[in-house]
């Protein structure tokens, strides 16, 4: 998948929109960005404690969020790798 910029992308739990944190991945259906996720997890936090940072975000969601994130790393950035 070439991602176009200025393009929405969806999936079940990431998402990009122009319109929403100019662009930058972010757990579906929030304005939580996937980088601040990633951070806090850097950080040494759980996805327990994550969740109670973002009340409205179920562990779940986030731990699928994560694989999708790691399923799909590279392709939620306009910067593919050349082989």
């Amino acid at each position: 998948m070439k991602l176009v910029p200025n393009t929405i992308i969806s999936s079940k739990y990431v998402s990009r929109d122009p319109l929403v944190l100019g662009g930058a991945p972010v757990i579906a259906g929030t304005r939580v960005p996937v980088s601040r996720i990633i951070f806090l997890l850097k950080e040494g936090y759980t996805v327990q404690s994550i969740a109670s940072e973002y009340p409205h975000l179920k562990e779940s969601v986030i731990e699928k969020a994560l694989s999708e994130i790691i399923q799909n790393l590279g392709g939620y950035t306009n910067v593919r790798p050349t082989l």
